[in-house]
């Protein structure tokens, strides 16, 4: 989905860059569905990239960079990044959507009869599992742990035993970064949202 988004992203950027050339006018009049609907691929990515943008911003937030650095290291997509703003904006606590999050994990890790290598990572499935799961759930055990192979990291969420640390992305909708107007600073956690 990433490399999909990326590659219309740079049709886009093609296509205005060719509307400032001379003669395209009459390119445009020979062919305008064709046309048209590049100009919708266009805008579709334009929404798309700021939307995923927006959606990590709000996990920042409420968060912090870190923390919202640490979710996008395992999958950077828009749907994923919508999921954790639902659940970051649902979650009385970064432990609880932890919680949610590696509870999800384990569930599809843990299932029979897939016939296909596992990853112990958070997933697109898992985010949506832990959006519509709903509500608290139980922390994973040191048996539930052992028995998938994995360790919480040092943001309380699930990874392979044997890794010893998750590279965070540096140049991914990072708060701060380019665009300075919509940019912010962490907020500082309420009392009522804190870790246990």
């Amino acid at each position: 989905m990433l490399h999909h988004e990326v590659a219309e992203a740079r049709i886009a950027r093609i296509l205005d860059a060719m509307e400032t050339v001379d003669g395209i006018g009459d390119l445009v009049e020979q062919d305008r569905d064709f046309w048209q609907e590049a100009r919708t691929v266009g805008k579709r990515v334009y929404d798309s990239g700021s939307n995923t943008w927006k959606a990590w911003l709000a996990v920042g937030r409420r968060f912090g960079e870190r923390r919202m650095q640490r979710l996008q290291a395992d999958h950077g997509g828009y749907h994923h990044a919508n999921n954790c703003r639902y659940l970051a904006g649902r979650a009385m606590s970064w432990s609880m959507m932890a919680r949610q999050l590696n509870r999800a994990v384990y569930r599809r890790v843990t299932r029979k009869g897939q016939g296909r290598k596992v990853v112990v990572r958070i997933r697109l499935c898992d985010s949506t599992a832990a959006k519509h799961q709903g509500g608290d759930v139980a922390a994973l055990t040191d048996e539930e742990l052992r028995g998938i192979n994995s360790r919480l990291d040092e943001f309380g969420l699930v990874v392979p035993a044997r890794e010893r640390e998750i590279p965070i992305p540096r140049d991914r909708y990072r708060l701060g970064d380019e665009n300075e107007d919509l940019a912010v600073e962490p907020l500082e956690t309420p009392v009522a949202w804190t870790d246990e």
